[in-house]
C-alpha cells in the first residue's frame, strides 16, 4: 500500500451551541487518530475494499403505512451556507427541521412522516428534551405558518457506537402529527427497498442546514444548501481508512470549498428522482475537522430501512 503525505485530524461534524456561538465541545470526539498520510490502494486492495463495502439493507421493512404520495415534493418555486453553498428559499426544503437539545445545542433533522423525525444518533445521545422547529428558513424571524413543538421521545439505534460513528441514526417522535399540506412543511420520501444495494456513486445530492459557513464562522440563522457528488466508500476510506468507513456509511466529495460543517449534523442528504420528487439517502454524520476539502460522511439511510420501518410503521416502496 503506497501512501501520500497529508495531514488531517478527523472529528465529528459538530452540533453547535444555540445562538451561533462556538461549537459545544461536548461533541468534539476524535473520529480517528491523526491521519498523517492519505492511502493509495493497489488494485487488489481496492477490489477487496469495494467488495467489503457493498451496501445492503438491514432487514426487510415490515411497516404498513405508506408515505404520502406528496412526500418529497417541493410546493414552491425557489428564487435561487453550508460552506460554499446557497441561501435556501422558504419551502425549498420543507422536510428540514431545526432541533435544539436541552436548550443547549442544535442539530438538523428531516420529517419523514407527520409524527416522526429522522436525525443522527450523536445529535440526541445524552439529551432528554428536544425543541423542534418546522417550516422555517430564517430562524430569527417569526415566519407565518412555522411550527414549534417539543418532544422527549427518542429512539437511538441500539448498535450506535459513538467512538466510530457506526449506526449513527436516531428517531424523534412528535406528540401529535403535524399538518403537511401547506407550502412550507412536507415529508421527505424514503428510499425504495431495491435501493438497499445501490451505492449512489456519482449521484449529485443536496444537503441543507443552519451550520457554519466557514471554519472560522458561526452557525447561521439562514437555511443554506449545497450540492455534493457521491463518491465511493473505497475512495472515502483512502482518507478515513477502511477500518472506519463501512457499508452503512456513504461519502460525498468536499472539494471546491463546499461541504457540511458544525451545526449541520442530523440533516438530510437528498437527491431528485426522475419524477421530480426528492428522496433522502443520507444523514449528516461526520467530516474532517476542516469544513471542506475532505470527504463528507453520512449515515446510509437505505442500510436502515428495516429499522426505520419497524419503529415508525412506514411502508417502503419496492
Amino acid at each position: 500500500m503506497n501512501r501520500l503525505s497529508t495531514s488531517v485530524l478527523i472529528a465529528l461534524v459538530l452540533c453547535s451551541q444555540v445562538g451561533g456561538q462556538d461549537p459545544d465541545f461536548r461533541f468534539v470526539r476524535k473520529f480517528l487518530p491523526a491521519l498523517r498520510e492519505k492511502l493509495v490502494y493497489n488494485t487488489s486492495e481496492y477490489n477487496q475494499i469495494e467488495q467489503k463495502n457493498k451496501p445492503k439493507i438491514d432487514f426487510l421493512p415490515n411497516g404498513n403505512r405508506p408515505q404520502s404520495p406528496e412526500a418529497g415534493k417541493v410546493r414552491i418555486v425557489p428564487n435561487g451556507q453550508i460552506v460554499g453553498g446557497y441561501r435556501a428559499a422558504r419551502g425549498q426544503f420543507p422536510w428540514q427541521v431545526f432541533i435544539v437539545m436541552d436548550k443547549a445545542s442544535s442539530c438538523g433533522g428531516s420529517l419523514i412522516s407527520p409524527q416522526w423525525i429522522l436525525t443522527a444518533a450523536h445529535c440526541v445521545q445524552g439529551f432528554s428534551t428536544f425543541a423542534i422547529t418546522l417550516g422555517s428558513a430564517k430562524r430569527n424571524i417569526a415566519e407565518t405558518g412555522r411550527i414549534n413543538v417539543v418532544t422527549t421521545h427518542k429512539i437511538i439505534h441500539k448498535l450506535y457506537n459513538d467512538s466510530n460513528l457506526q449506526n449513527d441514526i436516531a428517531l424523534l417522535r412528535l406528540n401529535n402529527p403535524v399538518n403537511i399540506t401547506g407550502p412550507f412543511i412536507n415529508t421527505i420520501r424514503m428510499p425504495r427497498v431495491n435501493d438497499g444495494s445501490r451505492t449512489f456513486v456519482n449521484t449529485n445530492a443536496v444537503v441543507s442546514g443552519w451550520g457554519k459557513t466557514s471554519d472560522a464562522g458561526t452557525t447561521t440563522v439562514q437555511l443554506n444548501f449545497v450540492t455534493l457528488p457521491i463518491i465511493s466508500n473505497t475512495n472515502c476510506s483512502a482518507t478515513y481508512t477502511s477500518e472506519y468507513i463501512k457499508s452503512t456509511m456513504m461519502c460525498a466529495s468536499g472539494a471546491n470549498n463546499k461541504g457540511i460543517c458544525s451545526g449541520d449534523s442530523g440533516g438530510a442528504l437528498v437527491y431528485k428522482e426522475a419524477d421530480g420528487q426528492w428522496t433522502q439517502i443520507g444523514i449528516v454524520s461526520f467530516s474532517a475537522f476542516s469544513c471542506h476539502g475532505y470527504p463528507q460522511g453520512f449515515t446510509r439511510v437505505s442500510s436502515f430501512m428495516g429499522w426505520i420501518s419497524n419503529n415508525t410503521g412506514i411502508k417502503f416502496r419496492n
